[in-house]
């Protein structure tokens, strides 16, 4: 599939921002490619939209929340959020009726309103059909409310919006759980740096390259922030970053490779025997001989000690 990622950072001026990074990869059934262009949706010019998924139910799902927004314009992050959230649900309603209900001559709102007629084989089937037609979409909403600039990130799933502001980071796509990993690694927050967010970010969309279904051709790099509003960085600014990560990839394998001949070592002073300590050994296996004779004063003689 793919990953995206964003998170929560300070600008600059210690001021509230979002970074984000994601792969171009594009999943079917039967091929995978990158084309040249970002998984960056435009539904506001304060956010970052990241989408992962089946091509159809995307579309399907941002067509719905363009729709929503123009009726009702939103200044919070939380507003476009649920935007995207309700029309996930109007494209999912869409998709159950077309693939499902229209087979039985039902609409949506007909089969609530009807269910309690039909037979408890026919709802059987009917539901059944309906669990096989969900939706194949993740969304990530990440960006600026416009009246206090905070900073908030939501993910799309079930059409439920569910805030990360807490963790101050989050990934959507099959390199979701490695690209998470390394931030809860880093103990990362929401008021680090807008530098380390960035570093994070990208180190974070390198190590997810380990999916199979995640690109490794390009990264897009993209901020959000009170000055500039929603800025792509540029393919320089992301031949930077490459140079520096394999730098720093190329510093972290020989610091391994020198740690790993000393654990050699290490495992091979383990498994060498070494002699017992002499007094500790007939320490551990005898006993003075209560009836033997102390030592003169002043010899250099030990106690007789019993065979």
């Amino acid at each position: 599939m793919t990953v995206c990622i964003a998170a929560i950072c300070r600008d600059e001026q210690d001021r509230p921002a979002i970074v984000g990074a994601s792969d171009r990869m594009i999943s079917t059934p039967d091929y995978q490619y990158e084309p040249k262009q970002p998984k960056i949706f435009p539904l506001a010019d304060s956010c970052i939209v990241f989408v992962a998924g089946a091509n159809a139910d995307l579309a399907g799902t941002l067509r719905g929340a363009e729709k929503l927004l123009r009726e009702r314009p939103a200044e919070m992050v939380s507003s476009i959020a649920q935007a995207v959230g309700d029309a996930y649900v109007g494209y999912q309603q869409q998709c159950i009726e077309g693939r499902v209900l229209a087979k039985y001559g039902l609409t949506y709102q007909a089969f609530h309103s009807q269910s309690s007629t039909l037979s408890p084989t026919l709802i059987h089937e009917i539901v059944s059909d309906i669990r096989d037609t969900e939706l194949n979409a993740e969304v990530l909403v990440a960006g600026l409310d416009q009246d206090d600039g905070s900073a908030h990130l939501f993910r799309v799933r079930t059409g439920v919006p569910e805030s990360e502001d807490a963790a101050g980071f989050a990934a959507i796509g099959w390199g979701e759980p490695v690209a998470e990993a390394h931030f809860m690694m880093w103990e990362y927050t929401r008021y680090h740096s807008m530098a380390e967010a960035l570093w994070r970010c990208y180190c974070a969309k390198r190590a997810a390259e380990v999916v199979p279904s995640v690109g490794g051709r390009a990264t897009d790099l993209f901020r959000v922030d009170r000055e500039h509003g929603r800025h792509q960085f540029s393919e320089h600014a992301v031949d930077e970053l490459n140079r520096a990560y394999r730098r720093v990839r190329n510093g972290e394998r020989k610091r391994h490779e020198k740690v790993i001949k000393q654990v050699a070592g290490f495992l091979s002073d383990q498994a060498t025997p070494h002699p017992p300590d002499a007094a500790r050994s007939v320490g551990a296996r005898s006993t003075p001989d209560s009836s033997a004779p102390p030592p003169s004063p002043g010899s250099d003689e030990p106690p007789s000690l019993a065979s």
